[in-house]
Order: C-alpha cells, then structure tokens, then sequence
C-alpha cells in the first residue's frame, strides 16, 4: 500500500484530535484522515467556557476553530460527529463504532491516533446528581449553566475547587450578580504555586467580594424540596446554594487505549514516546489523554493543558503521516487571571523542585508594574525557584494586576534554556516609565537569588 493511499483515524476532535489530522494533512493532502467525534461539537475550546458562561463572550460559535463544513471540504478531513469509538483492535488495526443512528461499524486503519481528553472529576458525595449541579468541560456544559441560570435566577452559588477554572467560573458568577463562595479543601488555592504567592492572590480575590474557605472539603449536597440544590455541606458547616459548579480539575480518558493493550503511564495516562508514539506500533496518542516529559524535572507527566495538547497534536499528526518530528517537553506553563488580577507559573513550584533537587531554594520580591513615579504602579510579585549549587532556574511564578504576562514569559524563556539567575540578571530587558523600570523586578529578584547562590560545595 502507498503512502499516498494510507488511512489514518483519530479518536477526538478537539484541539488535540483536529490538530494531529490537520498537521497530518498538511504533509500529505493525499491521506485518507478519518475523525471521529463523539459529540456534537468539533474543534471548541474549553479554555474560553468560563467567558461564555459570563457574558464575555456572546456567541458560543466563537469558541470554536472551525466551521464542520470547512474541516471537512477545505482541510479534506472526514469529520464524524457523534461517531463514537468502542473499542480498538491493535492486531486487525481496526476501530469498532457506532454512528449516529447507534449502529455498529468497523473503521480500518494503517495509524491510529488517540486523543480521547480527559473528563471532569466528580467527588463520590451525596447529592452530586441534584439538578443544578454542574462540571464544566465543553459547550454543551456551557450552555447548561447559561440555561440554568437564565431560568431559575440563582442568587448563591458554591463552586467546588480553587484552581484556574475555578476562580474564573467564580468571577464569571460573580459579574452575573451571584454571591459566591468557593470550597477548596487544600490549605491554599492554586496549587501550581507557593503558598505565599497563592496567598497574595487570595487576598485580591476576597478584596473582590469572593467567600474562599481553604481546608473545607465537600461533604455533601443538600437537595430543597424540588429537587435542585439548596445548601452545600462542607467542613466547618453549610452552606446555602442555588447552583454549584464542580471544579476539581479532570481526569485522562485511557479507558480505550488501556482495554486495547495499549501501555498507561505511571502518572495515570497514556506513555508516548519524543514522537508521541504509545507501545503499540502504528499507534500514537496525544492531548489530555497522555503523558508528557517535564523539562526540569526529567519525570513523566500529565498536565491537562491546551498549549500542550496542541504541540503534541503536530507531533503525532507528522508522524502519523510518515514524518519524525519530536516533542521537546513541556515545563507546564499556565496563566490564568480574576478580578483584573494574573497568576501564572513555570516550570516547578518549591516543593516539587526540592524533591528533584535537595539543594533548590526560592526568592520572592514584591515590587512594581512599572516605575513608581509613573502613575499608578500596581503591586507585581515575583518568584524564583533554582538550584543552590548552580543557580539554574528551575521555576517561576508571578502574580499581578499589571505585567505579569510580560515577566512570566521572559522566565519561561529563561527556564527552557537552563540559564542561571546570574544570567537572568544581565537580561536586556526593556524600559520605559510606563510599562517598568531601570531595574525590572525580573533583575531584582535574580539578584537577591544570586546572592544565595553556592558556586562550589562547602
């Protein structure tokens, strides 16, 4: 069989499953790349659904990419809605569906990519199958929430998890004129930071009208006499509630993959390889499903991030199609933002980098946005995590109303190309009175960090 005359299926068609096809059609538009999707939607970005539920954004089809019709006539991608994958055959290469209609169909393949996603962790309380109890993972979701609220003119709501998704469901909820509380049953919110800087956002957050109560985990869901929610018991008591969003981030779809013989990693998801091939030959995974390398770290990783699944996605769909592209690894950058406050992080927090590395330490500093004569200077704190012995930079994280992009994104660069905080001292960064100053925070804490370095053991 040519190359030319090879068929391709890929499980999903998210970000993940349409960019693997897309990157596969691009090396060779002669493939036969078949999509199937179990849901009615392609394409969506679930990153965008807190807006959606907000008003922020007005029409859902802005969430997604692609229209279904230009993916499959212009891209030439056979795209199945609401085809559903029961069951793969690594020894016959097949795939055995339904359709629509519920019908059974066999799908043959030459390589196979699964990028299944990943579902929304539901705690095992009473009470999580009340109506107005809600995940949020796609638009389908989205719309519920929106439907739910237009129709029964909630007024407090509970949402469950201070992570990213969260906190931007809470905001969300918040400017639709609900009074919020939110249950995290963690010592601090947003775990992919340091306590302190998790601290500092907190205060913002609570400064911002948000009830946030940390070491209170769900207990149970108290139903009114309708049947929908009315109160929510946590640690520490009850709390009244007319909705309430389960935020407690996702688990990996491996299912599939796991019933076909196909190797799960130790964290939990799909093992690939740098090519983001699985144990089965012809077989390849990517997205939220699977595993990922974690530049700093050197260990196997799952994080449940766009960004990834869309560098993985490319890798797979070349491959796929007979290329050799490689994925470098990830440092699990993420940013998210509430109430015109920004948190983003890089690379490892203090506690995981003192895992890897006995001798890692972090530097904070509190400075400013930009210049403090300039008007209006608004907090910005900085951290730094490195390794003692060597300076190497081994995380960062930064938290701000104002320039907190532009700073996280010169210590990602840092962080990727293993520089030391001497080196992110001597950075050429830019100024000017409005946007920093002469002396950036970014050079005030590599300074403060250098001052701890050990260049040679004692």
């Amino acid at each position: 069989m040519s190359n030319n005359s090879q068929k391709i299926v890929v499980i999903g068609a998210q970000a993940a499953g349409l960019g693997a096809a897309a990157a596969a059609k691009k090396l060779n538009r002669k493939l036969n790349v078949t999509v199937l999707e179990q849901s009615i939607y392609a394409s969506s970005s679930p990153c965008g659904l807190p807006y959606f539920v907000g008003g922020e954004i007005e029409d859902v089809r802005k969430l997604t990419f692609a229209e279904p019709a230009i993916i499959r006539d212009r891209m030439g991608i056979d795209l199945r809605l609401e085809h559903k994958a029961l069951s793969i055959n690594t020894k016959a290469k097949c795939v055995t569906c339904t359709d629509i209609n519920e019908s059974q169909y066999v799908l043959e393949y030459d390589r196979l990519i699964i990028a299944t996603g990943a579902s929304p962790k539901v705690p095992p309380v009473e009470g999580v199958d009340a109506e107005g109890v809600f995940t949020l993972r796609n638009i389908g979701d989205a719309e519920r929430i929106r439907n739910y609220i237009a129709d029964n003119s909630p007024r407090k709501a509970v949402v469950v998890g201070a992570g990213y998704i969260g906190l931007e469901m809470a905001e969300a909820l918040t400017h639709l004129g609900l009074e919020v509380t939110v249950l995290e049953m963690l010592p601090q919110i947003l775990t992919s930071m340091d306590p302190d800087m998790a601290e500092f956002a907190q205060q913002h957050l609570e400064n911002n009208g948000l009830l946030i109560k940390t070491n209170s985990a769900l207990e149970k869901i108290v139903p009114n006499e309708r049947g929908s929610v009315g109160s929510v018991v946590a640690a520490g008591g009850t709390i009244d509630a007319d909705i309430v969003i389960l935020a407690l981030g996702v688990r990996p779809n491996i299912s599939l993959a796991k019933e076909a013989g196909i190797e799960i990693g130790e964290c939990g998801a799909i093992a690939v390889d740098e090519g983001q091939r699985t144990s089965v030959p012809d077989v390849f995974a990517a997205g939220d499903c699977c595993q990922s390398l974690h530049i700093v770290s050197g260990r196997q990783v799952c994080m449940p991030l766009a960004t990834v699944a869309e560098k993985q996605a490319r890798v797979a769909g070349e491959n796929a199609a007979g290329g050799n592209a490689k994925s470098a690894g990830i440092l699990g950058t993420s940013i998210s933002g509430a109430f015109g406050m920004v948190f983003a992080s890089t690379g490892l927090i203090t506690e995981a980098a003192k895992n890897h590395c006995s001798g890692a330490l972090s530097q904070a500093f509190m400075g400013h946005s930009h210049a403090a004569y300039y008007p209006n200077p608004r907090p910005l704190k900085l951290k730094l995590i490195f390794d003692q012995s060597t300076g190497r930079i081994l995380g960062a994280q930064a938290v701000g109303e104002e320039g907190a992009l532009a700073r996280i994104n010169a210590l990602i660069s840092a962080t990727y190309a293993g520089l030391t905080v001497a080196d992110l001292a001597q950075l050429d960064l830019p100024y000017a009175p409005p946007f920093g100053s002469s002396w950036d925070p970014i050079h005030v804490v590599s300074m403060m960090a250098m001052r701890r370095v050990r260049l040679s053991p004692e």
